[in-house]
């Protein structure tokens, strides 16, 4: 038991591995090239569907299956836009805790 911990009292810090010239670069290009333009694109895709079902529930007003429709892609839209933006801040909670410059910035 005693031995897990020391383990864990040794263990390096994310900002010791994020310093290495190897790794650093790496983590910083996968964070600019894939991880935000996909939180963007998923916000965006997010904020498309909630306005498909405005859209839907203004020309389709009369019918209830369609009215229904749109009410559950409104739904969704806020849902998916709601949790990209907690993706955003665990994104930037995660790089100020372990002392990662923001990527947003």
């Amino acid at each position: 038991m005693f031995a897990i911990l020391a383990n864990i009292a040794y263990a390096q810090t994310f900002s010791k591995v994020s310093e290495n010239p190897v790794v650093g670069p790496i983590i910083t290009k996968i964070v600019n090239v894939i991880v935000i333009p996909l939180v963007g694109l998923l916000f965006v895709t997010a904020g498309l569907v909630f306005i498909w079902g405005i859209f839907m529930m203004i020309t389709k007003g009369e019918d209830p299956s369609a009215r229904k429709d749109g009410q559950r892609h409104m739904f969704w839209g806020i849902i998916g836009m709601f949790i990209m933006v907690g993706v955003y801040g665990i994104i930037r909670l995660i790089a100020n805790t372990v002392g990662v410059p923001d990527p947003f910035l």
